[in-house]
């Protein structure tokens, strides 16, 4: 009986960081803690974060920083702290970066709280990342100005590869308006160039370097790694990926046709599901995805990495674009080998392994 009143307390205040904790709830908080049904503790901890609750806070410090705990637990307790952007978390969290079991969870928190030396710590922890964790750290260090900038400056020394910055991720950073930012996206990176007036000719290139005789010649286990740098972010195949865009598993991919006209202007038709909504919050954080939810409270963004939870507090600016979630010029950032090993991955019937040493 208690799981759906938990359930229906979370759904209402669902688009808010923190609520005045309810009469009675700090004599309540430590029998549903201590509850045989995991689940009613689990939520009941998350309203307890949500209303500031002591107890609940200091427990879930504990249990972030103690390496001998669940993993799973650990992320959880991280990504509820984050939320309520407790006050001294990024201390907490800054020295975990090294710690295999969340550094995920703890570079993807950080995004929330600013703090100046975040943008060093993650640059110094980042060769040790997966490809995973090295996405999420783009992602975090390009949704503020200063940590993009000490990001590109870190492309510009190579220390971060070029090819580690996303399409996606490049644009978020043009998106932060701040022309430091473009200037040095623009030397350290590349230019973002809008799609071309002329698609058909553009497709006449692609057409002649995507033949079939040349499609034989491909590698479809870079493919594979070519599509999960650039694509499993936001669309699933073969049952692997994001779920942001469409799933591309029954899809018209082996259309090549098709495939061009949503590569090369993936923004000429775009469902409203699939639009890029940027918003700006009063911290200077710019979280760009697809809003999901939108509420008097505040607005649910799903990202390329993650779901954000903005409350409408802290919301400075929403600005709606007519863009596609999937940015215009991926061909463009590829060598044409490259394109073609993504093209024929992606024509593939069945599931290509990868190799041994490549990162997941």
């Amino acid at each position: 009986a208690q799981l759906p009143v938990l359930a229906g307390i979370q759904e209402a205040l669902a688009n808010l960081r923190e609520a005045p904790e309810p009469a009675g709830w700090n004599a309540l908080y430590p029998q549903l803690a201590a509850s045989e049904v995991p689940e009613v503790r689990t939520r009941a901890e998350a309203l307890a974060v949500l209303f500031g609750n002591a107890r609940a806070l200091n427990d879930l410090k504990t249990r972030a920083a103690d390496a001998k705990a669940d993993s799973t637990a650990r992320a959880a307790a991280i990504e509820l702290l984050a939320r309520r952007r407790v006050e001294g978390l990024p201390v907490l969290l800054h020295p975990l970066l090294t710690d295999a079991a969340v550094r995920g969870p703890v570079v993807r928190a950080l995004a929330a709280l600013p703090h100046n030396d975040t943008a060093t710590r993650v640059l110094a922890a980042y060769p040790n990342f997966t490809a995973a964790e090295k996405t999420d750290a783009v992602q975090t260090l390009g949704s503020r100005p200063a940590w993009a900038l000490a990001l590109l400056g870190a492309v510009e020394k190579g220390t971060v590869p070029r090819a580690d910055v996303s399409l996606v991720a490049a644009r978020q950073m043009l998106a932060l308006n701040d022309q430091a930012v473009k200037t040095k996206l623009g030397t350290a990176w590349g230019t973002i160039r809008p799609a071309s007036g002329d698609r058909s000719a553009l497709a006449k290139k692609w057409r002649g370097v995507l033949t079939t005789e040349n499609l034989r010649t491909a590698d479809a286990v870079n493919g594979r790694q070519l599509y999960n740098r650039n694509c499993a972010s936001c669309h699933r195949l073969f049952g692997e990926g994001g779920d942001l865009g469409p799933d591309l598993t029954g899809s018209q991919r082996t259309n090549l046709e098709y495939l061009l006209e949503n590569v090369l202007d993936p923004s000429a038709v775009v469902p409203r599901e699939f639009r890029v909504t940027n918003v700006r919050l009063t911290d200077g954080r710019l979280v760009s995805g697809v809003v999901t939810r939108d509420t008097p409270e505040g607005l649910t963004v799903r990202t390329t990495n993650e779901t954000v939870i903005v409350p409408r507090a802290d919301i400075e600016g929403v600005q709606a674009t007519a863009l596609s979630i999937m940015p215009e010029g991926l061909f463009d950032t590829l060598r044409p080998e490259e394109v073609r090993d993504l093209v024929a991955y992606l024509g593939r019937p069945h599931q290509v392994p990868l190799p041994e040493t490549a990162p997941s």
